[in-house]
Protein backbone atom coordinates (compact mmCIF):
# COMPACT_ATOMS: atom_id res chain seq x y z
CA UNK A 1 0.00 0.00 0.00
CA UNK A 2 0.99 3.10 -0.91
CA UNK A 3 1.34 6.15 1.59
CA UNK A 4 -1.86 7.60 -0.19
CA UNK A 5 -3.75 4.70 0.31
CA UNK A 6 -2.55 4.47 3.78
CA UNK A 7 -3.59 8.08 4.50
CA UNK A 8 -6.88 7.32 2.95
CA UNK A 9 -6.92 4.10 4.92
CA UNK A 10 -6.25 6.45 8.12
CA UNK A 11 -8.50 9.02 7.38
CA UNK A 12 -11.57 6.76 7.38
CA UNK A 13 -10.70 5.63 10.58
CA UNK A 14 -10.83 8.50 12.74
CA UNK A 15 -14.92 8.70 11.90
CA UNK A 16 -15.33 4.47 12.29
CA UNK A 17 -12.23 3.12 13.97
CA UNK A 18 -9.28 1.29 12.02
CA UNK A 19 -10.80 -0.53 9.01
CA UNK A 20 -10.39 -4.15 8.41
CA UNK A 21 -7.73 -3.21 5.57
CA UNK A 22 -6.06 -1.19 8.61
CA UNK A 23 -5.61 -3.73 10.87
CA UNK A 24 -3.09 -5.80 9.14
CA UNK A 25 0.40 -5.37 8.91
CA UNK A 26 2.25 -4.47 5.02
CA UNK A 27 4.26 -6.33 3.28
CA UNK A 28 8.14 -5.30 4.76
CA UNK A 29 6.62 -3.32 6.78
CA UNK A 30 7.74 -2.65 10.55
CA UNK A 31 6.47 -4.83 13.03
CA UNK A 32 5.56 -4.05 16.40
CA UNK A 33 6.02 -7.08 19.38
CA UNK A 34 5.54 -5.00 22.69
CA UNK A 35 4.59 -2.43 24.19
CA UNK A 36 5.97 -2.11 27.41
CA UNK A 37 4.23 -1.39 30.05
CA UNK A 38 1.37 -2.61 28.24
CA UNK A 39 -1.65 -0.36 30.28
CA UNK A 40 -2.22 2.91 32.22
CA UNK A 41 -4.76 4.42 34.48
CA UNK A 42 -6.59 6.87 32.78
CA UNK A 43 -5.27 10.59 32.62
CA UNK A 44 -1.83 9.89 32.86
CA UNK A 45 0.76 10.31 30.67
CA UNK A 46 2.89 7.05 30.49
CA UNK A 47 5.88 6.69 28.66
CA UNK A 48 6.07 2.98 26.82
CA UNK A 49 8.86 1.21 24.70
CA UNK A 50 7.67 -0.51 21.18
CA UNK A 51 9.52 -3.47 20.67
CA UNK A 52 10.02 -5.49 17.32
CA UNK A 53 11.34 -5.63 13.68
CA UNK A 54 12.33 -3.94 10.79
CA UNK A 55 12.05 -0.48 12.08
CA UNK A 56 13.93 0.30 9.44
CA UNK A 57 15.03 4.09 8.92
CA UNK A 58 14.67 5.20 4.74
CA UNK A 59 18.27 6.85 3.40
CA UNK A 60 17.32 9.88 1.59
CA UNK A 61 19.12 12.79 -0.43
CA UNK A 62 19.65 16.15 0.52
CA UNK A 63 17.41 18.84 -1.10
CA UNK A 64 20.39 20.48 -2.56
CA UNK A 65 23.95 18.20 -1.98
CA UNK A 66 23.94 15.13 -2.43
CA UNK A 67 27.24 14.86 0.05
CA UNK A 68 24.85 15.96 2.48
CA UNK A 69 22.41 12.67 1.90
CA UNK A 70 20.77 12.11 5.12
CA UNK A 71 18.94 9.12 6.55
CA UNK A 72 15.39 9.69 8.21
CA UNK A 73 14.66 8.10 11.26
CA UNK A 74 10.82 9.94 11.80
CA UNK A 75 8.17 7.33 12.93
CA UNK A 76 4.89 7.38 13.85
CA UNK A 77 3.00 5.34 16.21
CA UNK A 78 -0.95 5.40 17.01
CA UNK A 79 -2.69 3.86 19.57
CA UNK A 80 -6.54 3.57 17.54
CA UNK A 81 -6.32 6.41 16.44
CA UNK A 82 -4.65 8.45 19.23
CA UNK A 83 -1.12 9.47 17.97
CA UNK A 84 1.98 8.69 20.60
CA UNK A 85 3.56 11.78 21.61
CA UNK A 86 7.77 11.59 21.22
CA UNK A 87 8.39 9.25 19.05
CA UNK A 88 11.50 8.29 18.92
CA UNK A 89 13.63 5.65 17.09
CA UNK A 90 16.62 3.61 19.13
CA UNK A 91 17.27 1.17 17.42
CA UNK A 92 15.88 -1.06 14.75
CA UNK A 93 14.06 -3.31 17.03
CA UNK A 94 12.79 -0.65 19.60
CA UNK A 95 11.19 2.75 19.73
CA UNK A 96 10.54 5.39 22.77
CA UNK A 97 7.22 7.52 23.27
CA UNK A 98 4.44 8.57 25.53
CA UNK A 99 0.65 7.76 25.58
CA UNK A 100 -0.75 11.12 26.23
CA UNK A 101 -3.03 11.74 29.15
CA UNK A 102 -6.15 12.30 27.35
CA UNK A 103 -6.13 8.89 25.76
CA UNK A 104 -10.07 7.30 26.69
CA UNK A 105 -10.20 4.32 28.78
CA UNK A 106 -10.30 1.02 26.73
CA UNK A 107 -8.43 -1.55 24.79
CA UNK A 108 -6.27 -0.05 21.52
CA UNK A 109 -4.53 -1.94 18.60
CA UNK A 110 -0.76 -0.10 17.90
CA UNK A 111 0.09 0.95 14.68
CA UNK A 112 3.64 2.21 14.11
CA UNK A 113 4.64 3.81 10.70
CA UNK A 114 8.31 3.85 9.33
CA UNK A 115 9.84 7.40 7.52
CA UNK A 116 8.44 5.14 3.93
CA UNK A 117 4.85 4.94 5.08
CA UNK A 118 4.86 1.43 6.04
CA UNK A 119 2.89 0.51 8.83
CA UNK A 120 2.59 -2.33 11.09
CA UNK A 121 0.04 -3.61 13.57
CA UNK A 122 0.08 -5.33 16.78
CA UNK A 123 -3.57 -5.92 18.42
CA UNK A 124 -5.10 -4.97 22.05
CA UNK A 125 -1.22 -3.94 22.25
CA UNK A 126 -2.47 -1.28 24.98
CA UNK A 127 -5.35 -0.72 27.50
CA UNK A 128 -5.95 2.10 29.69
CA UNK A 129 -7.50 2.05 33.17
CA UNK A 130 -7.09 -1.98 33.80
CA UNK A 131 -4.48 -4.93 32.37
CA UNK A 132 -4.60 -5.69 28.68
CA UNK A 133 -6.45 -8.49 27.61
CA UNK A 134 -4.09 -9.56 24.93
CA UNK A 135 -1.17 -11.27 26.68
CA UNK A 136 0.73 -10.93 23.62
CA UNK A 137 0.79 -7.17 24.28
CA UNK A 138 3.48 -7.32 27.38
CA UNK A 139 6.54 -9.43 25.71
CA UNK A 140 7.18 -10.81 22.32
CA UNK A 141 6.02 -13.50 20.54
CA UNK A 142 7.62 -16.63 20.31
CA UNK A 143 6.71 -17.81 16.97
CA UNK A 144 9.30 -14.81 15.21
CA UNK A 145 13.32 -14.61 14.90
CA UNK A 146 14.73 -12.48 17.61
CA UNK A 147 14.81 -8.66 15.79
CA UNK A 148 18.40 -7.91 14.05
CA UNK A 149 19.82 -4.01 14.84
CA UNK A 150 20.61 -1.85 12.10
CA UNK A 151 23.85 -0.22 11.94
CA UNK A 152 23.42 3.49 12.37
CA UNK A 153 24.63 6.99 11.78
CA UNK A 154 26.52 5.70 8.23
CA UNK A 155 28.88 8.17 6.53
CA UNK A 156 27.61 10.01 3.90
CA UNK A 157 29.58 7.50 1.39
CA UNK A 158 28.36 4.37 2.84
CA UNK A 159 24.94 5.52 2.09
CA UNK A 160 23.35 3.43 -0.98
CA UNK A 161 23.15 4.95 -4.55
CA UNK A 162 20.46 7.67 -5.18
CA UNK A 163 18.89 4.92 -7.29
CA UNK A 164 18.42 2.02 -4.52
CA UNK A 165 17.08 4.92 -1.52
CA UNK A 166 13.82 4.82 -0.52
CA UNK A 167 11.48 7.78 -2.22
CA UNK A 168 10.45 10.72 -0.60
CA UNK A 169 7.03 9.52 -0.59
CA UNK A 170 3.93 12.10 0.86
CA UNK A 171 3.59 11.31 4.22
CA UNK A 172 -0.16 10.63 5.27
CA UNK A 173 -1.92 13.10 8.15
CA UNK A 174 -2.39 10.92 10.99
CA UNK A 175 -4.52 12.55 12.83
CA UNK A 176 -7.98 14.43 13.00
CA UNK A 177 -7.49 18.04 13.76
CA UNK A 178 -7.58 18.97 17.65
CA UNK A 179 -8.56 21.92 19.40
CA UNK A 180 -6.05 24.03 20.48
CA UNK A 181 -5.63 24.70 24.29
CA UNK A 182 -2.57 27.06 24.61
CA UNK A 183 0.19 27.28 22.57
CA UNK A 184 -0.03 25.43 19.19
CA UNK A 185 0.57 25.28 15.32
CA UNK A 186 -1.76 26.72 12.36
CA UNK A 187 -1.64 27.11 8.66
CA UNK A 188 -1.53 30.55 7.81
CA UNK A 189 -1.10 30.02 3.84
CA UNK A 190 -0.25 27.35 1.50
CA UNK A 191 -3.00 24.70 0.40
CA UNK A 192 -0.84 21.75 0.88
CA UNK A 193 -0.56 21.33 -3.05
CA UNK A 194 2.81 22.20 -4.55
CA UNK A 195 2.29 25.13 -7.32
CA UNK A 196 1.84 28.78 -7.83
CA UNK A 197 -0.98 30.29 -7.01
CA UNK A 198 -1.92 33.94 -5.19
CA UNK A 199 -4.96 34.81 -3.57
CA UNK A 200 -6.47 34.03 -0.08
CA UNK A 201 -4.39 32.26 2.13
CA UNK A 202 -5.77 28.65 2.58
CA UNK A 203 -6.05 28.59 -1.54
CA UNK A 204 -2.02 29.91 -2.39
CA UNK A 205 0.04 27.35 -3.57
CA UNK A 206 3.82 27.53 -3.21
CA UNK A 207 6.85 25.18 -4.33
CA UNK A 208 9.37 24.03 -1.48
CA UNK A 209 9.01 27.48 0.33
CA UNK A 210 12.26 27.86 1.81
CA UNK A 211 13.14 31.44 3.56
CA UNK A 212 10.84 33.24 6.05
CA UNK A 213 10.97 36.94 7.19
CA UNK A 214 8.71 39.46 8.96
CA UNK A 215 8.04 43.30 9.00
CA UNK A 216 4.88 44.03 10.84
CA UNK A 217 2.04 42.46 9.90
CA UNK A 218 3.89 40.92 6.69
CA UNK A 219 5.03 37.76 6.13
CA UNK A 220 8.05 37.40 3.09
CA UNK A 221 8.35 34.00 1.72
CA UNK A 222 11.22 33.00 -0.68
CA UNK A 223 9.41 30.25 -2.83
CA UNK A 224 12.52 28.05 -4.26
CA UNK A 225 11.10 26.09 -7.14
CA UNK A 226 8.67 29.19 -8.18
CA UNK A 227 11.38 31.11 -8.38
CA UNK A 228 9.50 34.31 -6.73
CA UNK A 229 9.69 36.08 -3.56
CA UNK A 230 6.02 36.40 -2.05
CA UNK A 231 4.65 38.12 0.32
CA UNK A 232 1.61 37.23 3.01
CA UNK A 233 -0.89 40.24 4.23
CA UNK A 234 -3.87 40.37 5.63
CA UNK A 235 -4.96 37.14 4.45
CA UNK A 236 -3.56 37.24 1.11
CA UNK A 237 -0.67 35.97 -0.88
CA UNK A 238 0.77 38.12 -4.20
CA UNK A 239 4.35 37.97 -5.62
CA UNK A 240 6.70 40.59 -4.70
CA UNK A 241 9.23 39.57 -6.91
CA UNK A 242 10.03 36.95 -9.88
CA UNK A 243 8.42 35.88 -13.09
CA UNK A 244 8.63 32.65 -12.17
CA UNK A 245 11.11 31.91 -15.10
CA UNK A 246 14.18 30.49 -13.67
CA UNK A 247 16.79 33.18 -15.08
CA UNK A 248 19.13 36.03 -13.58
CA UNK A 249 17.60 39.29 -14.49
CA UNK A 250 17.28 42.60 -12.26
CA UNK A 251 15.36 45.57 -13.24
CA UNK A 252 11.48 45.87 -12.16
CA UNK A 253 10.29 43.28 -9.45
CA UNK A 254 7.08 42.10 -11.73
CA UNK A 255 9.76 41.26 -14.50
CA UNK A 256 13.04 40.37 -12.61
CA UNK A 257 14.39 36.82 -12.84
CA UNK A 258 15.62 34.64 -10.08
CA UNK A 259 16.81 31.12 -9.32
CA UNK A 260 15.75 29.21 -6.28
CA UNK A 261 15.76 32.28 -3.71
CA UNK A 262 16.62 30.68 -0.27
CA UNK A 263 17.29 32.77 2.45
CA UNK A 264 15.56 36.18 3.11
CA UNK A 265 15.68 38.75 5.36
CA UNK A 266 14.20 42.87 5.67
CA UNK A 267 15.50 45.21 7.50
CA UNK A 268 13.27 48.61 9.23
CA UNK A 269 12.27 50.26 6.25
CA UNK A 270 11.02 47.62 4.05
CA UNK A 271 13.79 46.93 1.77
CA UNK A 272 14.25 43.29 1.09
CA UNK A 273 18.03 41.12 1.05
CA UNK A 274 17.40 37.73 -0.79
CA UNK A 275 20.15 34.33 -0.99
CA UNK A 276 19.71 33.85 -4.77
CA UNK A 277 21.54 30.75 -4.44
CA UNK A 278 21.79 29.15 -7.77
CA UNK A 279 22.81 32.23 -8.91
CA UNK A 280 25.25 32.52 -5.96
CA UNK A 281 24.31 36.44 -5.71
CA UNK A 282 22.68 38.27 -3.07
CA UNK A 283 20.04 40.43 -4.44
CA UNK A 284 18.32 43.52 -3.07
CA UNK A 285 14.79 44.37 -3.69
CA UNK A 286 13.56 48.21 -2.92
CA UNK A 287 11.12 50.67 -4.30
CA UNK A 288 9.63 47.74 -6.78
CA UNK A 289 13.49 47.26 -8.47
CA UNK A 290 15.57 44.13 -8.16
CA UNK A 291 19.17 44.86 -8.44
CA UNK A 292 22.23 42.73 -7.11
CA UNK A 293 23.53 43.88 -3.88
CA UNK A 294 26.64 41.40 -4.38
CA UNK A 295 27.97 38.79 -6.27
CA UNK A 296 29.67 38.44 -9.70
CA UNK A 297 26.75 35.48 -10.86
CA UNK A 298 30.14 33.10 -10.85
CA UNK A 299 30.89 30.47 -8.02
CA UNK A 300 33.90 31.10 -5.87
CA UNK A 301 35.25 32.68 -2.98
CA UNK A 302 36.46 36.33 -3.81
CA UNK A 303 36.37 39.35 -1.58
CA UNK A 304 36.73 42.62 -2.18
CA UNK A 305 34.35 44.84 -4.03
CA UNK A 306 30.77 43.91 -4.22
CA UNK A 307 30.45 43.33 -8.10
CA UNK A 308 33.15 41.43 -8.15
CA UNK A 309 32.67 39.41 -5.37
CA UNK A 310 31.60 35.61 -5.63
CA UNK A 311 29.98 33.47 -3.41
CA UNK A 312 28.99 29.48 -3.96
CA UNK A 313 25.27 28.67 -3.12
CA UNK A 314 24.68 30.81 -0.37
CA UNK A 315 21.58 30.61 1.77
CA UNK A 316 20.86 32.05 5.17
CA UNK A 317 20.99 35.68 5.43
CA UNK A 318 20.53 38.53 8.11
CA UNK A 319 21.24 42.24 8.00
CA UNK A 320 21.77 44.18 11.42
CA UNK A 321 23.86 47.37 12.14
CA UNK A 322 24.44 48.42 8.68
CA UNK A 323 25.96 44.76 7.75
CA UNK A 324 24.23 41.76 5.50
CA UNK A 325 25.45 38.67 6.40
CA UNK A 326 25.49 35.59 4.12
CA UNK A 327 26.17 32.16 5.72
CA UNK A 328 27.91 30.55 2.03
CA UNK A 329 26.86 27.22 2.20
CA UNK A 330 29.47 25.53 -0.22
CA UNK A 331 32.32 27.18 1.10
CA UNK A 332 31.58 26.93 4.39
CA UNK A 333 31.84 30.20 5.43
CA UNK A 334 30.08 33.22 6.53
CA UNK A 335 30.54 36.69 4.76
CA UNK A 336 29.64 40.29 5.40
CA UNK A 337 28.83 42.98 2.94
CA UNK A 338 28.98 46.43 4.50
CA UNK A 339 30.08 49.91 2.27
CA UNK A 340 29.97 47.84 -1.01
CA UNK A 341 32.54 45.57 0.14
CA UNK A 342 32.58 41.47 0.68
CA UNK A 343 34.70 40.30 3.11
CA UNK A 344 34.91 36.93 4.74
CA UNK A 345 33.52 37.28 8.69
CA UNK A 346 34.08 33.98 9.58
CA UNK A 347 35.06 30.08 8.57
CA UNK A 348 37.83 28.56 6.34
CA UNK A 349 37.81 24.69 4.68
CA UNK A 350 34.81 22.74 5.43
CA UNK A 351 35.47 20.92 9.02
CA UNK A 352 34.54 21.87 12.57
CA UNK A 353 36.78 23.73 14.65
CA UNK A 354 35.92 26.68 17.25
CA UNK A 355 37.71 29.40 18.21
CA UNK A 356 39.09 32.54 16.40
CA UNK A 357 37.57 33.67 13.23
CA UNK A 358 40.15 33.31 10.45
CA UNK A 359 41.03 29.43 11.70
CA UNK A 360 37.56 28.47 13.05
CA UNK A 361 35.24 25.86 10.57
CA UNK A 362 32.04 25.25 9.30
CA UNK A 363 30.40 22.25 7.46
CA UNK A 364 27.72 23.92 4.99
CA UNK A 365 26.27 26.56 6.99
CA UNK A 366 23.08 27.39 6.50
CA UNK A 367 20.48 29.80 8.45
CA UNK A 368 22.15 32.04 10.69
CA UNK A 369 20.32 34.73 12.93
CA UNK A 370 21.64 38.20 14.04
CA UNK A 371 20.98 38.93 18.11
CA UNK A 372 22.66 42.39 19.06
CA UNK A 373 26.32 41.25 18.81
CA UNK A 374 26.05 37.96 18.76
CA UNK A 375 25.52 36.39 15.42
CA UNK A 376 24.08 32.16 15.73
CA UNK A 377 24.94 29.64 12.87
CA UNK A 378 23.12 26.94 12.36
CA UNK A 379 26.37 24.48 11.01
CA UNK A 380 23.91 22.14 9.07
CA UNK A 381 26.77 19.25 8.32
CA UNK A 382 27.75 19.44 11.92
CA UNK A 383 25.20 18.94 13.17
CA UNK A 384 25.31 22.15 15.78
CA UNK A 385 24.23 25.67 16.50
CA UNK A 386 27.61 27.73 16.65
CA UNK A 387 27.94 31.50 17.73
CA UNK A 388 29.93 34.08 16.70
CA UNK A 389 30.40 36.66 18.93
CA UNK A 390 34.01 39.04 18.95
CA UNK A 391 36.44 37.61 17.58
CA UNK A 392 35.95 34.14 18.14
CA UNK A 393 33.71 30.80 17.33
CA UNK A 394 32.14 28.36 19.67
CA UNK A 395 29.34 26.01 19.87
CA UNK A 396 25.88 26.52 21.76
CA UNK A 397 24.53 23.18 20.82
CA UNK A 398 25.09 20.01 19.38
CA UNK A 399 27.94 16.94 20.15
CA UNK A 400 28.38 16.74 15.86
CA UNK A 401 26.53 13.60 16.41
CA UNK A 402 23.05 13.60 14.34
CA UNK A 403 19.89 12.60 16.58
CA UNK A 404 17.41 13.67 19.02
CA UNK A 405 18.61 14.17 22.57
CA UNK A 406 17.37 17.13 24.73
CA UNK A 407 19.55 18.47 27.56
CA UNK A 408 22.50 20.53 27.85
CA UNK A 409 23.94 22.19 24.63
CA UNK A 410 27.15 20.55 25.02
CA UNK A 411 25.28 16.89 25.53
CA UNK A 412 22.75 17.43 23.41
CA UNK A 413 22.06 15.80 19.64
CA UNK A 414 20.87 17.97 16.76
CA UNK A 415 20.18 16.30 13.30
CA UNK A 416 20.66 18.56 10.44
CA UNK A 417 19.39 22.28 11.25
CA UNK A 418 18.37 24.20 8.91
CA UNK A 419 17.22 27.53 9.95
CA UNK A 420 17.52 29.72 13.35
CA UNK A 421 15.37 32.18 14.77
CA UNK A 422 15.76 34.77 18.06
CA UNK A 423 13.17 36.24 20.67
CA UNK A 424 13.32 39.41 21.74
CA UNK A 425 13.76 37.71 25.30
CA UNK A 426 17.44 35.42 23.52
CA UNK A 427 15.84 32.34 23.17
CA UNK A 428 16.49 30.45 20.54
CA UNK A 429 14.47 27.92 17.90
CA UNK A 430 15.92 25.97 15.23
CA UNK A 431 14.18 23.98 12.31
CA UNK A 432 15.54 20.80 12.62
CA UNK A 433 14.89 19.57 9.42
CA UNK A 434 15.92 15.77 9.02
CA UNK A 435 13.83 14.55 12.54
CA UNK A 436 10.77 17.54 11.53
CA UNK A 437 10.58 19.24 14.30
CA UNK A 438 11.18 22.82 16.08
CA UNK A 439 13.89 22.71 18.91
CA UNK A 440 14.68 25.62 21.51
CA UNK A 441 17.39 26.49 23.38
CA UNK A 442 16.88 28.63 26.54
CA UNK A 443 19.72 29.51 29.21
CA UNK A 444 22.24 26.53 27.64
CA UNK A 445 19.50 23.93 27.61
CA UNK A 446 18.15 22.22 24.24
CA UNK A 447 14.67 20.93 24.39
CA UNK A 448 11.79 19.93 21.63
CA UNK A 449 9.13 22.86 21.06
CA UNK A 450 6.80 20.96 18.59
CA UNK A 451 6.95 18.24 15.95
CA UNK A 452 6.43 14.13 16.47
CA UNK A 453 6.94 13.14 12.96
CA UNK A 454 6.83 13.31 9.05
CA UNK A 455 3.37 14.54 8.40
CA UNK A 456 1.00 17.92 8.66
CA UNK A 457 -0.92 18.00 11.40
CA UNK A 458 -2.05 21.33 12.85
CA UNK A 459 -3.12 21.28 16.81
CA UNK A 460 -1.51 21.39 20.32
CA UNK A 461 2.64 21.45 19.88
CA UNK A 462 2.45 18.15 21.02
CA UNK A 463 1.20 16.44 18.41
CA UNK A 464 1.66 18.76 15.71
CA UNK A 465 3.44 17.32 12.52
CA UNK A 466 5.71 19.11 9.91
CA UNK A 467 7.76 17.71 6.95
CA UNK A 468 11.12 19.18 6.48
CA UNK A 469 10.80 22.44 7.91
CA UNK A 470 12.74 25.13 6.58
CA UNK A 471 12.83 28.95 7.26
CA UNK A 472 11.77 30.36 10.95
CA UNK A 473 11.18 33.88 11.95
CA UNK A 474 10.17 35.31 15.34
CA UNK A 475 7.38 38.64 16.34
CA UNK A 476 7.65 40.86 18.64
CA UNK A 477 5.35 38.92 21.11
CA UNK A 478 7.40 35.62 20.51
CA UNK A 479 5.31 34.25 18.13
CA UNK A 480 6.37 31.66 15.07
CA UNK A 481 6.07 31.58 11.34
CA UNK A 482 7.44 28.41 9.87
CA UNK A 483 8.36 27.94 5.76
CA UNK A 484 7.18 24.08 6.11
CA UNK A 485 8.54 23.25 3.12
CA UNK A 486 7.65 19.56 2.18
CA UNK A 487 4.08 20.52 3.27
CA UNK A 488 4.04 23.81 0.55
CA UNK A 489 2.52 25.64 3.53
CA UNK A 490 3.51 28.99 5.66
CA UNK A 491 2.92 27.89 9.94
CA UNK A 492 2.32 29.42 12.73
CA UNK A 493 3.49 28.61 16.28
CA UNK A 494 1.27 30.41 19.03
Amino acid sequence: MRSSALAACLAASLAAGLAAGCRESEPDGPLPLALQPASAALGIATPVTISGRSFHPAARPNFDDESQATVSFAFAALLGSHPLQAVTYLSASELSATVPASLPAGSYDLTVVDPRGKRGVLAAAFRIGGPPTDTRAGEPRADLPPPADLALDRPHDQLPPTSERAPDLPRADLTKPDLVVGPGVSTVAGSGSSGFANGAAATAQFANPRGIALLGATVYIADYDNHRIRALTAGVVSTLAGTGKQGYKNGPAASAELNQPDGIAVDAAGVLYVADSSNDVIRQIAAGTVTTLAGSNLKGTTDGPAASASFNYPRGIDVAGGGVYVADTEKHRIRKIAAGVVSTLAGSSKGFADGPLASARFSSPTGIAVFGTKLYVCDSGNNRVRLIEGATVSTVAGTGAPGLKDGPGATAEIWNPIDVAVTAAGVLYVTHQSHHRVRKIASGVVSTLTGVAAGFQDGPLASALFNFPAGIVAGAAGELYVADQSNQRIRLIK
